[in-house]
């Protein structure tokens, strides 16, 4: 399921090397020094997880950055930020923005993945066809993978 999950948020861009890569520091998270400080296995390899896909996310506290990360993403540049875009509006706009592009693969869709560590925002963009299949496999390893992927709604809800 991990070789899916981490298939599905590069949108399949990593040759089998580069997913298995992944896969070994992920689960080799638990013994990993620098992440003593996570206290359990299930959360040092979701820390590990997002840090090895650093490349695939936008990462930031703030919206004006993740947004020129995502922009970054794409030949084609998003429309500029609209100052002031508080979260539940941003990606709501994002989510629409996103659907109409790479409409060869149905489109993107952002994702959040939180793994309950600090207060960053970390973003994915995924084929759109394939959002569920990841927030499925994210709940699926719940038990050993302790992250939280969902839409964006899930986490910012409009007022």
């Amino acid at each position: 399921m991990l070789t899916e999950l981490i298939a599905l948020l590069t949108c399949q861009e990593l040759d089998p090397a580069g997913v298995r890569d992944i896969e070994r520091a992920v689960a080799a998270a638990p013994d990993e020094p620098a992440l003593s400080w996570a206290g359990d296995a299930p959360l040092a390899k979701a820390v590990a997880l997002v840090r090895e896909l650093g490349d695939y996310l936008a990462v930031s506290d703030q919206i004006a950055t993740l947004h020129e990360q995502i922009a970054e993403l794409f030949a084609d540049p998003l429309p500029p930020l609209k100052p002031g875009s508080a979260a539940p509006a941003y990606f709501g706009w994002l989510e629409r923005e996103l659907a109409k592009r790479g409409r060869q693969h149905g489109g993107y869709a952002p994702l959040l993945l939180d793994p309950y560590a600090d207060d960053q925002m970390y973003v994915a963009v995924v084929y759109r066809r394939d959002a569920d299949r990841v927030m499925e496999l994210a709940a699926a390893l719940a038990g050993t993978l302790d992250i939280r992927i969902a839409r964006p709604a899930a986490f910012y809800p409009a007022p």
